[in-house]
């Protein structure tokens, strides 16, 4: 039998060792601590007799093998706490489903967790050049054209954008709304509207957890933020969550942002 012909064998159990005290109540043993190495329960073990040893008839350590869970982590969320800080979500075997896994004062600090802990999704951009071509059911639609980084997206950005500005001189009441979008595996929403020199971010990545917590997407919010500008955010939901029927428009300096710098 040749070696590659041999599976990788995944050891599904681990041992541990437990420190056991009886203190005399007629009880018995109770468990006072865990570890994963033998040497370290005699650590433990050590110092209660060296301490406290009066407060107890008998210690021991008891070794005990354990099925391994998996520690594989997904369907991560990023929400806040009462206190102020940020706790990641997420489900695995070990902790259960939706179990606070992390908590930070800084939400950036929650995404550099996620990404550590799971294989994120690279991002890319596209471009609508004007999307009220598609709004009005025009018979020539702007096309999609995608780009693998936000720089290239930021350039076409930019070209379209000076281009409106040359024409809206000579065409007035017909301003162009040019889109930047993107896509993250299956999922593709617009995240910047542009029209009449004003640049709105729009407020959609919030609610999607696969785009708010891929560190990838919010640097290059960044990115764009410092290259180009955001003027302002399109909310469509208020503080509670709640749907609202027409946005409201913030000016990106008065609202609180943890998602990007």
């Amino acid at each position: 039998m040749r070696k590659d012909d041999f599976m990788a064998y995944v050891r599904k159990t681990k041992d541990i060792w437990k420190v056991m005290i009886d203190y005399g109540h007629g009880d018995g043993y109770e468990e006072v601590g865990e570890h994963d190495k033998h040497k370290e329960a005699q650590q433990e073990v050590k110092e209660y007799k060296e301490n406290a040893a009066s407060t107890f008839v008998g210690i021991k350590i008891k070794k005990q093998r354990e099925k391994i869970l998996s520690c594989k982590e997904s369907n991560f969320n990023i929400e806040k706490v009462n206190c102020g800080n940020f706790v990641v979500r997420s489900d695995s075997e070990r902790f259960g489903v939706q179990a606070i896994v992390y908590e930070s004062y800084s939400r950036m600090e929650c995404v550099e967790y996620i990404a550590r802990s799971s294989k994120q999704e690279t991002p890319s951009y596209y471009i609508i050049e004007d999307l009220n071509t598609w709004a009005n059911n025009s018979p020539v639609r702007s096309k999609i054209e995608r780009f693998n980084t936000i720089n290239e997206a930021i350039s076409k950005f930019n070209e379209y954008r000076e281009s409106e500005a040359r024409r809206s001189k000579l065409i007035l009441n017909h301003a162009k709304k040019i889109v930047l979008g993107v896509a993250i595996g299956m999922c593709e929403i617009d995240v910047i509207h542009a029209t009449n020199d004003t640049n709105f971010i729009i407020s959609d990545f919030i609610g999607i957890s696969r785009v708010n917590t891929n560190k990838q997407f919010l640097s290059d919010m960044t990115t764009f933020h410092n290259n180009v500008g955001i003027d302002k955010i399109r909310l469509w939901r208020d503080e509670a969550g709640k749907s609202l029927k027409e946005p409201l428009e913030v000016n990106i300096l008065e609202w609180d942002n943890p998602y990007f710098g």
